[in-house]
């Protein structure tokens, strides 16, 4: 199961995302979002154009991923982290060990 959890949230937040395939995150997003950008993997975010981000749409901070803040954080932007965790339960880990030991020849 995914567990999503917002750290910082704030009541006018901007998603900024870079991610492969960022539509996955929509059914986690807050309901309140006031805009979503999303660009592609990998892009490279200026300090400028986010700040015209949270200018344009009067944003109290920009919602990004674990991923896109590494590349903000030194930009003193105020950031909301999405923290996006999977929980897989014991007994499936615990079958792919048996799984794995039963086939592995050495």
């Amino acid at each position: 199961t995914r567990h999503v959890s917002i750290t910082n949230p704030t009541k006018k937040m901007v998603l900024v995302t870079a991610i492969a395939n960022p539509k996955r995150l929509k059914p986690y997003l807050p309901k309140d979002l006031i805009a979503l950008y999303m660009y592609e993997d990998h892009y490279a975010f200026g300090k400028s154009e986010l700040e015209e981000i949270i200018a344009k749409h009067n944003a109290t901070s920009l919602l990004v991923t674990s991923k896109d803040a590494v590349k903000m954080e030194n930009f003193g932007l105020p950031l909301s982290l999405l923290e996006l965790d999977l929980h897989v339960k014991p007994r499936i880990i615990q079958s792919v060990q048996d799984y794995i030991t039963s086939h592995t020849y050495m």
